[in-house]
């Protein structure tokens, strides 16, 4: 890979190297810091060699020159060993049981050897030297222990009173079934033991938790947030997914990787507002730095870069810094939640742990009439920061109050202040500024009588104070491409291993001074590179360290972290081996070699000035300086957006350099075809180890462990998490199955309940046909009887004794004629009887049935 400075990676012959190692320079950094040492006087080279002998015992007892060196070229071999360092290697793998033991350090005259199965530190010392002075001590076999002859006992008999126990072919005692002839006697059973106790902690389903929606003023702090992240020139490795910027990686890293997120998916959604809340939008930045610790940590992984861990962590670490001066607003809610609570009282030690360790720093001019402008916008906008604190301190809307007036007059005042020292050459250092606002608002005993008011201006003002020092903060804890680990330099200087050995270029990463001299940022450089190390290594170099403060205690002395570059070994030295200010012009070792000390020879010191890598050794040291030189100028130098987009669109040459938000968030179909999630996290679509991932960064801000012990507990919480989910899918369906027994169940006996309904009605329906059906028979059976006189009526007793009640014809004429007989005579009318003479009606015309006839 090109290295952006624009000159080309040495060849492995230069580099000492094997024909399988790869370069290391993949992206330009840069990192200054303070450059002081706490340090005693420097003795002449004149001064008497006791003092020297008795520091170097001192040294010797302390153990601080154990040289151990890192996998510089992570995707190559190791560099070829001899005959006798493989063999005796090969006898450390067959006969060491324990894997993870330290490297035997094995000194003599001419310096310390590592000898190592840890593929991190299979090296030799800084200087090159021939395999046969490489001594293989032998490793002393063990006799095997003598056996001591079983003394022979004898068979205890059964005991007095008891009765001996039946064996196998034998007969049982009656009313005991004896064992079946020729069974063997089985296997006794062990009781259950305790159950192992379960360790692994258990960690929160944040995901189950509701969020509230990014409102219009979060998203406006957002895109400012992301336009201040991307001005750092470190992001080309995160701007496109994997598989398109190197197609080459994509099977192996979809091996490692299952939630692929690059930064330009998380910038186009962050411009067009397609996060839901500001917990995705952290989710899928963190999975940014988490993927790329994941790729480049891999034991399996044959193209991982160390190096690339480090600026994963390093972006991680800015971008939270960031989150908190631009999310969060400047005064805690009344009604705020614990975990905001949290992120209020972590924000306030983040900003007390950045003045320390990069208040010292000086502004520049052009950064000194930027933070005049925004003293100059904060009394504009009458006190508020920004959009997301809601109402003003002062202005119009206040009424007039002496102490607001003088607070007001103090920020101006500043402000004309700074603009004045912006255009002289006057040191101004950010502690300064800290002190110079601060006063603004608490001398002359302002705003004593209302502490309310006062605090709400300390709040305002300190997040003014944290988002002006977070960028500044992020370049001077930059590693340096030249470091091995990106280590972040406190400065490049000369160091050797002792008073035997030659000086060789180096860089400065850790300060151990004695207690009366030690500062924060002593402290802050040493850790922070510490943490850069690999495992094995800092394991190493951490026992190396507390050897030092031992030695301390005996004679108060400096101690310092360096690697040699060429070699790129880790070793704790002391301050009499070292010289300050690298200048390639003064090499300390011409000097030595010219005096002629006892020392060093000045074969052995020729040899090393005119070696490959030594001349490789100086060339890095150079880079490294003016890496160191420039990163703060940088940053110093604030441009606007539309500046920072022209000046990093194209390099000299007409090629891309660097990215801006307003570049990464323009449209990328390619890159677009790569998103699964569509911005959102879905508990119920997530697979196990996906929301594992996701809540594991929730509850550690974005910080992944990748080590052997972090990577079983993950794979065991995955599994718990795993269980859960199916104990819980298990108890829904057993739940869904239960509700679909009882609604079935009611389902049965609403339709039992129909049935019977229906059962009713039927019935119902029928007893009302047949009561139709029976009235309109009796209708028409009284129709019949009507027309057929079949009826019997109902009639009085005169009608009776007119014969109208008889139902026989003749019997009725039979009534009818002697009623009216009857009633004839009763009136005595016997004429109309006829019976005076005879009919003058004649006999053929009477009816035999009739009143004549009769």
């Amino acid at each position: 890979m090109a290295d952006p400075h624009g000159y080309d990676d040495p060849s492995d012959e230069e580099m000492g190297l094997g024909e399988d190692d790869d370069d290391r320079s993949y992206s330009a950094m840069a990192y200054p810091a303070p450059s002081a040492f706490p340090r005693k006087e420097p003795r002449s080279e004149g001064e008497d060699d006791d003092e020297d002998d008795d520091e170097d015992e001192v040294m010797a007892e302390a153990s601080p020159t154990v040289v151990v060196k890192p996998q510089l070229q992570p995707r190559g071999k190791p560099e070829a060993l001899s005959a006798n360092m493989r063999a005796h290697l090969a006898e450390l793998e067959e006969d060491d049981e324990d894997e993870d033991s330290v490297a035997v350090a094995v000194d003599d005259d001419e310096g310390p050897v590592i000898i190592s199965h840890d593929p991190l530190i299979i090296r030799g010392t800084v200087l090159e030297r021939p395999a046969s002075s490489v001594p293989v001590p032998p490793k002393p076999k063990k006799a095997p222990a003598k056996k001591k002859p079983a003394s022979p006992r004898k068979k205890p008999g059964p005991k007095p009173g008891t009765k001996p126990k039946a064996k196998a072919g034998t007969k049982a005692p009656p009313g005991k079934p004896g064992p079946k002839p020729g069974a063997k006697p089985g296997p006794k059973k062990k009781k259950p033991g305790p159950k192992p106790r379960d360790d692994t902690p258990e960690i929160e389903n944040f995901l189950e938790q509701e969020t509230e929606p990014l409102s219009q003023e979060e998203y406006e702090n957002l895109a400012q947030l992301m336009v201040q992240f991307c001005r750092v020139p470190l992001l080309a490795e995160f701007s496109r997914p994997v598989k398109l910027l190197h197609p080459e990686l994509a099977a192996n890293y979809s091996k490692i990787v299952s939630h692929p997120v690059d930064l330009g998916l998380v910038c186009r959604g962050i411009r067009r507002q397609m996060y839901q809340n500001a917990r995705d939008v952290r989710i899928d930045m963190w999975r940014v730095f988490a993927n790329c610790v994941k790729f480049h940590s891999h034991a399996n992984n044959k193209e991982k870069v160390p190096s690339f861990v480090s600026i994963a962590l390093h972006l991680r670490e800015y971008f939270n810094c960031l989150w908190q001066e631009y999310m969060l607003p400047s005064e805690l809610p009344s009604n705020a939640s614990e975990e905001l609570r949290q992120a209020f009282t972590k924000r306030a030690s983040e900003r007390q742990r950045r003045l320390e360790n990069s208040g010292v720093l000086m502004m520049s001019k052009k950064f000194l009439a930027r933070v005049s402008r925004l003293v100059a916008r904060f009394i504009e906008l009458g006190g508020r920061v920004d959009v997301l604190d809601k109402d003003s301190l002062f202005g119009e809307a206040h009424p007039v109050d002496r102490d607001v007036v003088v607070v007001t007059r103090n920020l101006r005042q500043l402000q004309d202040d700074l603009l004045d020292m912006s255009t002289r050459q006057e040191e101004y250092s950010i502690d300064d500024f800290t002190t110079k606002l601060r006063e603004c608002y608490t001398k002359d005993q302002v705003l004593e009588d209302n502490p309310a008011l006062q605090n709400r201006f300390r709040n305002r003002l300190d997040r003014l104070i944290g988002k002006l020092t977070v960028p500044l903060h992020e370049a001077n804890s930059r590693g340096v491409t030249q470091s091995s680990i990106w280590g972040n330099i406190a400065t490049t200087i000369w160091a050797r291993e002792s008073g035997k050995k030659a000086f060789w270029p180096a860089l400065c990463l850790g300060i151990l001074p004695p207690e009366d001299q030690r500062e924060p940022w002593h402290a802050a450089v040493t850790e922070r590179n510490e943490g850069r190390l690999p495992p094995k290594l800092r394991a190493q170099l951490m026992g190396t360290k507390k050897k030092c403060e031992v030695a301390q205690k005996r004679l108060s002395l400096s101690y310092f972290l360096v690697e040699f570059l060429g070699t790129h070994e880790f070793i704790w030295v002391r301050e009499t081996d070292i010289v300050e200010k690298f200048d390639p012009a003064e090499d300390p070792n011409k000097a030595v070699a010219t005096k002629g000390k006892k020392r060093a020879s000045r074969s052995a010191i020729s040899s090393v000035i005119g070696s490959k890598t030594y001349a490789m050794a100086l060339e890095e040291c150079e880079w490294a300086t003016d890496e160191f030189e420039q990163v703060l100028q940088e940053a110093f130098d604030y441009q606007s957006e539309t500046e920072a987009e022209r000046s990093a669109s194209e390099d000299d040459d007409g090629e891309f350099a660097n990215y801006s938000y307003s570049l990464l968030n323009q449209s990328d179909e390619e890159a677009e075809a790569e998103d699964h999630h569509k911005y959102a996290y879905d508990e119920k679509k997530m697979s196990v180890d996906d929301l594992e991932e996701a809540n594991w960064l929730l509850a550690n801000e974005g910080k992944i462990d990748t080590s052997a012990e972090a990577r079983k507990q993950a794979k065991k919480r995955a599994q718990a998490l795993k269980k859960k989910k199916l104990a819980e899918k298990e108890k829904k369906e057993a739940a869904l199955l239960t509700q679909k027994k009882e609604k079935k169940k009611k389902l049965d006996a609403k339709m039992k309940e129909r049935e019977a309904m229906k059962e009713v009605k039927e019935l119902e329906k029928r007893r009302k046909k047949r009561s139709r059906e029976r009235e309109k028979a009796i209708k028409l059976d009284a129709k019949k009887g009507k027309k057929k006189r079949l009826y019997v009526p109902v009639v009085s007793e005169e009608e009776n004794e007119r014969g109208l009640g008889h139902q026989n014809k003749r019997a009725r004429a039979s009534a009818i004629v002697k009623a009216f007989v009857n009633r004839m005579s009763q009136k005595d009318e016997y004429r109309g009887l006829h019976l005076g003479g005879s009919s003058a009606i004649p006999a053929a015309t009477v009816e035999s049935s009739g009143m004549i006839s009769m």
